[in-house]
């Protein structure tokens, strides 16, 4: 635990603004760093993920890391012939508070394979 504490310290890197605390995290396969990335889901109120390595039928799997969080991902991988040759590879997520779903609107954007996700700082006057 000590590595993995020492580890996570070395990988996060926080941006505090308003009290919203984000991190990144290299994850090289999301499905072998849960534990990794629910740490940091304890600290962070945005955890942006690269390298999950999951294929695009398997993008649910990321809402599911974590019971305070949802997800937006993105494949890297192209099925679109049928084959999957080689390892997965690649791809992109945003995990974020189940608490600030409702200021948070996302996007994705396929031809340029990137993830927009906005935060609204409005205040809610009812």
């Amino acid at each position: 635990m000590e590595y993995l504490s020492r580890d996570i310290s070395n990988l996060r890197m926080a941006l505090h603004h308003s009290n919203l605390n984000v991190c990144s995290f290299n994850c090289r396969s999301v499905k072998s760093s849960v534990e990794e990335i629910c740490m940091l889901c304890g600290v962070s109120d945005l955890v942006l993920l690269q390298e999950h390595w999951l294929l695009p039928h398997e993008l649910c799997y990321l809402s599911n890391i974590h019971p305070d969080f949802l997800a937006i991902g993105l494949s890297a991988i192209d099925l679109s012939n049928g084959i999957l040759t080689g390892r997965p590879y690649g791809g992109t997520a945003i995990l974020y508070r189940k608490t600030l779903s409702a200021n948070i609107s996302h996007e994705r954007h396929l031809t340029h394979e990137s993830l927009q996700l906005s935060y609204s700082l409005r205040e809610d006057r009812s």
